[in-house]
């Protein structure tokens, strides 16, 4: 009975000294954006991943948000590694815990990426994301070519390029060693993992779906992209269509969230040959204006 006792009092403070799980990140305000970040390379960041023939710490050389930032140095071995791959694939792999793998109510991952390499100049592909909907397998993958030596790199991956609102498990950064030279030494500092979303309705990539027009037009199509507003939401924009400063044409239309056409409806009268300017504005901001151009028309009455 003695013995009995004595084990049970060596297993309570073991239970009372078990590692908490680390706090789930919230949400932070950034002007008109709402951030979730999800890994900001610090320390304990660096700890929860998973690294293959590469090494993955918390360092402070380069940062772009805080103090330190992930770094990710990988020496490229062409006769170590994996048996069946020497040349292989360098990777560090980050599981995210179920509460944050919703991101249906997100519009970007975010991250950036700043490079240092033996080498003089980086191959076109230098590095890989992977962004994974199971426990092993990336349902989306991306090539980061935009990366440059000696500078920090933003990436913004809008998540409507993503196949699908899938749970999202975890991501990965990888390269492929047949890219590079037998013994490069690599060093990638990626920071700022995040979630992002803007807080009010922003206009963001819309176009022309035609850079011309006939004067008799009886409408302008155009593909807007509005982020901002609730899944089911409609949000106002308001446009108003300008010749040598002065406006000639203005208008209000609905439009939900994501990408989707619209026609704005023109004067009954006709345009005007010559240049105009349309302008889009949304409660949180719209895209630089439009150039358009308005041409005579073949017909003496509506084209369309």
């Amino acid at each position: 009975m003695r013995c009995l006792l004595c084990l049970a009092l060596l297993i309570v403070p073991v239970a009372v000294l078990a590692a908490e799980p680390p706090p789930l990140p919230q949400p932070v305000r950034e002007g008109n954006l709402e951030r979730l970040v999800l890994d900001d390379g610090t320390e304990a960041d660096a700890a929860a991943w998973s690294p293959a023939e590469c090494t993955v710490s918390a360092d402070a050389k380069h940062a772009k948000r805080g103090d330190t930032a992930l770094l990710m140095h990988i020496d490229v071995d062409w006769k170590t590694g994996e048996i069946k791959y020497p040349v292989g694939w360098p990777r560090m792999n980050r599981k995210l815990p179920a509460e944050l793998h919703d991101w249906s109510a997100w519009d970007y991952f975010d991250f950036s990426v700043y490079a240092e390499s033996s080498r003089d100049s980086l191959p076109a592909t230098p590095m890989g994301l992977g962004i994974y909907s199971t426990a092993s397998k990336a349902d989306y993958s991306r090539s980061l070519p935009e990366l440059k030596l000696g500078q920090w790199v933003d990436f913004r991956l809008p998540l409507s390029a993503l196949p699908s609102l899938n749970p999202r498990t975890g991501f990965q950064f990888h390269i492929a060693e047949a890219n590079y030279r037998d013994g490069d030494k690599l060093d990638f500092w990626i920071d700022g993992i995040s979630l992002a979303r803007y807080v009010a309705p922003t206009l963001t990539a819309s176009n022309l779906a035609e850079g011309a027009v006939f004067a008799d037009a009886k409408y302008l199509l155009l593909d807007v992209d509005l982020m901002g507003v609730k899944a089911g939401e409609m949000a106002e924009v308001t446009w108003v269509l300008s010749k040598a400063g002065k406006p000639s044409a203005q208008g209000r239309l609905q439009a939900a969230r994501g990408r989707s056409r619209v026609g704005l409806t023109l004067p009954a009268k006709g345009l005007a040959p010559g240049d105009y300017q349309l302008a889009l504005q949304c409660t949180g901001g719209g895209p630089p204006p439009f150039s358009l151009k308005v041409v005579p028309s073949p017909w003496q009455e509506g084209s369309r």
